[in-house]
């Protein structure tokens, strides 16, 4: 794979969902489109963006400076002709400000060769990869849009349509196999079906608690998402703190109270990681969240053995949780084992 700059088009307005100023700014699951494009790219290395701002460069500079705060550097220009001496003789990766999309898909992108032009099915999604030479001639031609550069470049056979709809990917850090995801934000409607791919992503693994959970966490994440001051974070204190009070109604005998706040903290224990995801921005906080996990399910378990020993007297109790206890934590170290394990997230399921 030769080396590719990124050019996101961020010229195109708000108003097609009812908001003033640029489409950049419009915020998906509290994110602005800008922000969210800018981080995924960068998640799959690509750190060199030029952001083409229309009218908007003052407000998009404002709001980004060099990049240096995402960890990226950008630069700026008015319009498509100010990327070729930018680029100079490397190839481009053009993306419209709104395209919301998977890790994958870019990296689908990086690893094909030749020019391509993204698609979903029928859907052309005007995420294109070219020459700088072809750039060029589309803009001699007077071509200024994406989608109309994306027309040139198959109808003149410079580029090969690369659709996306059959694909599957196996995504390591969810654990399960998804094809890869690109919804472009136009209108109203797009935002809306890319806020529900988002949601359905968020999911981490399939097992049996998920399916059970899933629905109502969906629902959950779905509504709160674009409430700025809920954070992953402060959900994951609220199930902490939650979580440990469930110790003394175990140890008191009150095992039916304790059952159900622990299904209550299972719910919120599935948020904070699927509003984060949903986002797009892991916390150093999130990073060690299964660690606390481990902590108050221990602690639940060694306090209903306690229980149990309480009320019941029986002296096996407390054998029968201790052998309990220690294969609980010989499954979480063969889970770990495998989890650092895995395979690549370029490796095809």
């Amino acid at each position: 794979m030769g080396e590719i700059k990124v050019i996101v088009v961020a010229t195109q307005p708000a108003e097609p969902l009812g908001y003033k100023g640029p489409l950049a700014l419009v915020r998906l699951c509290g994110v602005p489109l800008v922000i969210r494009c800018l981080y995924t790219l960068k998640s799959v290395g690509l750190r060199e963006v030029l952001l083409i701002t229309g009218p908007y460069g003052p407000v998009l500079k404002g709001l980004l400076g060099d990049g240096s705060g995402l960890g990226i550097s950008i630069s700026y220009a008015e319009d498509l002709r100010g990327a070729l001496s930018w680029l100079g003789g490397l190839e481009a990766l053009l993306v419209p400000v709104g395209a919301v999309a998977s890790e994958s898909f870019f990296k689908l992108l990086m690893d094909q060769g030749g020019e391509l032009v993204a698609h979903d099915g029928d859907e052309r999604l005007d995420v294109v990869r070219l020459s700088r030479r072809s750039l060029e001639e589309a803009l001699g031609k007077g071509l200024r849009e994406l989608g109309e550069i994306a027309s040139f470049l198959l109808e003149e056979g410079r580029a090969k349509a690369l659709d996306i709809s059959s694909m599957v990917f196996q995504e390591p850090h969810l654990k399960r196999a998804l094809r890869p995801m690109c919804v472009i934000v136009r209108d109203r409607a797009s935002w809306l079906r890319a806020k529900r791919s988002l949601v359905f992503r968020t999911q981490k693994g399939l097992h049996f608690t998920s399916y059970i959970n899933k629905p109502v966490e969906d629902r959950l994440v779905y509504h709160i998402s674009e409430r700025r001051g809920i954070t992953p974070n402060a959900i994951t204190v609220l199930g902490n703190l939650l979580a440990f009070s469930i110790i003394p109604l175990f140890i008191t005998g009150y095992f039916l109270h304790a059952s159900l706040l622990a299904y209550l903290v299972g719910i919120i224990d599935g948020l904070d990681g699927k509003l984060a995801r949903s986002r797009g921005f892991l916390t150093k906080l999130g990073h060690i969240e299964h660690s606390f996990d481990m902590l108050f399910e221990q602690s639940w378990y060694l306090s209903f053995i306690t229980g149990l020993y309480l009320a019941l007297g029986s002296w096996w109790l407390p054998i029968l949780g201790g052998a309990f206890l220690v294969l609980d934590g010989f499954v979480r170290h063969v889970y770990i084992c495998l989890l650092y394990t895995s395979p690549s997230p370029r490796d095809r399921g």
